[in-house]
């Protein structure tokens, strides 16, 4: 395979997955990527908004050798761990 030819569906997903789940600007492997006719689209929740900006960029960069004509979405949501509001009884 030439680095110009294009990555099979299912190791361009993984690639992408694989770098939203190691990159630290998102570090979530419970991500969802699929495509969508011409768009990569990115859906599940992250913890910060911090986490949440990181996507794009990183999906954009795991794409560069690609030269990808993809649009990327990102669907994710913010959904923050608070803090226990109480201690937890052991028994």
């Amino acid at each position: 395979m030439s680095a110009t030819e294009p990555l099979p569906e299912a190791y361009l997903l993984r690639r992408v997955h694989e770098a939203l789940g190691t990159d630290p600007r998102v570090g979530e492997f419970g991500l969802v990527v699929e495509l969508e006719g011409s768009d990569l689209v990115v859906r599940g929740c992250l913890g910060t908004a911090q986490r949440k900006a990181g996507v794009v960029p990183v999906v954009v960069e795991a794409l560069a050798e690609q030269a990808s004509e993809l649009v990327v979405r990102d669907e994710t949501e913010v959904t923050p761990c608070e803090p226990p509001d109480h201690e937890e009884e052991l028994a």
